[in-house]
Parts: C-alpha cells; structure tokens; sequence
C-alpha cells in the first residue's frame, strides 16, 4: 500500500519538536566537550573529560577559552584559547554536517520525500540487464532519451 493513503490516527503535537531540539543542544553540548578534549589531546595534554557532574557547568567556561574547565585534574600541557576556540568551531560544524547529510539521505530514501515504487538503479539493472535498459532508454526516460527536438 502506498505511503500516501495511510492515515495517522494521532496529530503531530509539540513533543516531537521539543524532543528534536533536546537533541540538537545535546550535541552541541557534547561537542564542545569533544573538541576540547580533542585540543588538548592535540598538545599533548591527554583525552581529558570532565566528571558528569561538571559537563553542564563547565561548558560556557570552555566557550570562553578556559580548557581546564570542569576536570578533576588539569593536565600538564592544555590547549590555548585560540586552539580550544578554533577545535570548538570545527566540531561543530562536522556535527552539523554530519547530521544535515543523515537528514536529507533519510528524507530522500526512506522519509517523506522518497519516491515509492521506483526502483533503484542498481535494481533495474540486475532486473532488466545492461542491454535491454539500453534498447528500452526511450520508454524508461523519455525525458532524456526519447525523440530529440529539431534544432533550429
């Protein structure tokens, strides 16, 4: 059955989008922590991570520039600011890419945005072989292979 004639039962209500937007400040969350711990690693100072009790409360002092902020024991050699801000900027642009890319590869393959009953590629060539697609081009995309316009 097409995915068009189903019918939910239950309306979108507001806790979908709260729950999309928990995630996203999670990660952002969780990111700056991870390039923090990435800077510091980078200098030699060690994977470090902050205790859970400090995640939450150390993260504007990591913003700031601070990349001792929040762990149990400050290493030796930590990231300068420059370094800390500059790690913190490009992990969140990698989450955000990476997270875009997974957004809209679901959205054409599988989410509201795909196209039911068509397959693939890859599906109509072992289905169908190399030879018949080609012969057949005209009726499978007209668009592309059927009669060409006189030009002019």
């Amino acid at each position: 059955m097409q995915r068009e004639r189903r019918h939910a039962p239950y309306p979108w209500t507001w806790e979908p989008a709260v729950l999309a937007l928990m995630g996203v400040l999670l990660a952002v969350l969780l990111m700056i922590h991870v390039s923090r711990a990435a800077a510091n690693w980078v200098v030699g100072g060690g994977w470090t991570w902050p205790p859970a009790r400090d995640l939450l409360g150390s993260t504007l002092a990591v913003l700031r520039g601070d990349a001792t902020a929040g762990l149990a024991a400050a290493p030796i050699g930590h990231a300068g600011e420059g370094l800390l801000l500059t790690f913190v900027v490009i992990g969140q642009l990698v989450w955000v890419t990476v997270a875009t890319w997974a957004a809209v590869t679901w959205w054409t393959r599988r989410g509201p945005g795909a196209i039911a009953g068509t397959a693939s590629v890859a599906q109509a060539r072992e289905v169908l072989g190399r030879r018949r697609l080609r012969e057949d081009a005209k009726v499978i995309r007209p668009d592309l292979y059927g009669k060409k316009k006189a030009q002019r």
